[in-house]
């Protein structure tokens, strides 16, 4: 998937999620996307974001990965679908993401998430 089609993909789960709860709702999602350079780097790279988060009110919630640490799945938070797309889109946070070793093109919406619960 190119980058034109990645981001039409992620416009339309967006525009979903914002018909599902409103524009400008707090919102929940869990993701899945491949890395190759492992968890540890992949977390590390989640501390570096954390002034974009800030400035986008993106919220990182959980985060896992498959035995190999080659996939990630993770539930976040985000105050407003476009700020979230907004922030994904940012250039220096594409270009840390691609660092990190995330292949951006493998990003999945797999769901809007309503309610949680973490042990």
């Amino acid at each position: 998937m190119d980058q034109k089609n990645r981001d039409k993909a992620l416009e339309s789960a967006l525009s979903n999620i914002e018909k599902q709860f409103g524009k400008g709702s707090l919102m929940k999602f869990l993701t899945t996307f491949k890395i190759s350079k492992g968890f540890d780097r992949w977390l590390q790279l989640i501390d570096d974001l954390q002034p974009y988060m800030d400035k986008y009110g993106y919220k990182m919630l959980f985060a896992s990965t498959n035995d190999d640490e080659t996939v990630v799945y993770d539930l976040g938070e985000a105050n407003d679908p476009d700020m979230a797309m907004k922030m994904l889109s940012e250039p220096d946070v594409i270009n840390m993401r691609k660092e990190a070793g995330v292949d951006l093109e493998s990003q999945e919406v797999l769901s809007t998430i309503s309610k949680h619960k973490i042990w």
